[in-house]
């Protein structure tokens, strides 16, 4: 008698440490993420049409004699790429744009006008406007082809993730790979 007590103790206790954990708990699943990788896309053609169509109205304002067309498109040229970069959910970029081009423009003005040699000129009034112009439209070209090149330049990071799985049941064992890409 005791060694059938034995032996049923014995075959009973083990049963409940010898089952696969995979068959009384869900199957751990192993998280294996690659490194991370940048997308960038760009949308300085945008930013470049912005200041084409800004660029278009000043020379229509011009030759029409229209101020008001002008000045649209002065405000064009100076805020619209801004707008492009807000429209893109990038409010850092859009500050940056409406804040380097008047500023870099002005500058480029300045330094324009103050090359100029103006010392022995009888016209004061106008002397060192055509280097302030001069120097504008190069600072202009300068801060266009920054922000079209470098601000709207859209960055996002891009993940890999695999996820390995194994799940194991009375009828058979499965293996498998999921994951997102």
């Amino acid at each position: 008698m005791l060694a059938t007590i034995a032996t049923v103790v014995f075959l009973s206790a083990p049963a409940l440490s010898i089952t696969p954990p995979s068959m009384t708990e869900p199957a751990e699943t192993v998280d294996v993420v690659a490194e991370d990788v940048v997308v960038e896309r760009g949308y300085g053609l945008q930013i470049i049409a912005v200041d084409a169509a800004g660029i278009a109205m000043m020379i229509a304002g011009a030759s029409m004699e229209s101020p008001g067309l002008a000045y649209a498109g002065l405000g064009t040229m100076a805020f619209g790429p801004g707008v492009v970069h807000g429209a893109h959910g990038r409010s850092g970029a859009a500050l940056a744009s409406m804040v380097l081009r008047p500023s870099v423009v002005f500058a480029g003005m300045y330094v324009g006008a103050a090359m100029e040699n103006c010392s022995g000129s009888r016209e004061l009034d106008f002397c060192g406007i055509g280097g302030a112009a001069l120097g504008g439209m190069i600072a202009y070209g300068a801060v266009v082809a920054f922000d079209a090149a470098y601000l709207a330049r859209a960055r996002r990071a891009r993940s890999f993730d695999v996820v390995p799985r194994v799940a194991a049941s009375p009828s058979g064992m499965q293996i498998g790979f999921g994951g997102s890409f």
